[in-house]
């Protein structure tokens, strides 16, 4: 349900794929500022690449049946309730399912875990998952790489495979599609043997 409410508002442009492999689960949110600042220095989410612009920052939050710390950009949160992490578009969004009577009408979804209400359940329920979490953001690079690189293969593997397939000369400046190939070999099979009927008689004539 609330992946369709934020698919509503975000485009895809907006749409954060990168966040996900953030996501390290936790037994509990940091309690104080001073913990929060240490969680962001740790963490370092401002060396993962942007989401449509938007810096990447610290979050503790939930996610399914977990409290998560996730990279993910700072929205803002309306409507008196509580966030949580939505894979689908990649950010932390509201969660109208949980209120929350000590949450502000409007608040930045980075600042979530200062309401208590809205983790002290979790935190009491919240066990280590097999959710795959990445340590920097080197992990984020490599990955990508690999999707390019996968993504320049099935491109080369199409070209070859193509009906149209395109010689290339020695010279590497000229490209002939296979069709013109065969249409060049007959001229010039045609011009051969015209020149042949050429000679031959040009041969009796000076008999």
């Amino acid at each position: 349900m609330h992946f369709v409410e934020a698919m509503k508002r975000f485009t895809q442009e907006e749409i954060c794929h990168g966040t996900n492999i953030t996501i390290n689960v936790v037994q509990k949110c940091p309690e104080n500022a001073k913990t929060v600042q240490m969680r962001i220095i740790e963490r370092k989410c401002y060396q993962y690449p942007k989401c449509d612009g938007e810096v990447l920052v610290y979050h503790c939050t939930r996610f399914l049946n977990n409290l998560i710390e996730v990279c993910s950009p700072n929205g803002l949160i309306t409507g008196h309730c509580c966030t949580q992490f939505d894979e689908g578009v990649g950010r932390v969004i509201e969660d109208y399912s949980t209120s929350c009577s000590e949450c502000p009408f409007k608040y930045h979804s980075n600042d979530s875990s200062k309401f208590s209400s809205c983790i002290e359940s979790i935190q009491r329920t919240s066990t280590k998952s097999p959710i795959k979490e990445y340590a920097n953001a080197k992990d984020i690079m490599d990955e990508t790489k690999q999707v390019e690189n996968r993504q320049t293969t099935q491109s080369i593997q199409y070209d070859i495979t193509t009906e149209d397939t395109e010689l290339r000369l020695t010279n590497g400046s000229i490209l002939i599609n296979s069709p013109d190939v065969y249409v060049i070999t007959v001229v010039i099979m045609t011009m051969l043997v015209y020149i042949a009927i050429c000679i031959v008689i040009a041969i009796k004539l000076e008999k």
